[in-house]
């Protein structure tokens, strides 16, 4: 009988809880940060822009074949969600 709980893995019961960091591919925070040569550059997201007047967001493009291409990409084709981001760039001085 004394043995008859050993199969129970009690170290992940008394462990602490394991800390899982996001796969940077898969980080859905606000800004990323990016490493380009002696450049180091953020990326700061803003939300979107709802555009549902497809000619403005594309005035010499082929209307129906464009909304063709959405619905192809699982897209609506009623809007275009335009991402609103900003760069912001910092060099080394020497």
């Amino acid at each position: 009988m004394a043995g008859a709980l050993s199969f129970v893995p009690f170290t992940d019961v008394f462990a602490g809880t394991k800390m899982m960091m996001p796969d940077p591919e898969e980080d859905l925070s606000g800004f990323k940060k990016l490493k380009l040569g002696a450049l180091e550059l953020f990326v700061l997201t803003d939300g979107y822009i709802r555009e549902k007047n497809i000619d403005t967001f594309s005035p010499r493009a082929d209307v129906p074949q464009m909304k063709t291409m959405l619905r192809d990409h699982f897209r609506p084709d009623q809007y275009v969600d335009l991402a609103m981001n900003l760069m912001l760039s910092k060099q080394k001085t020497d």
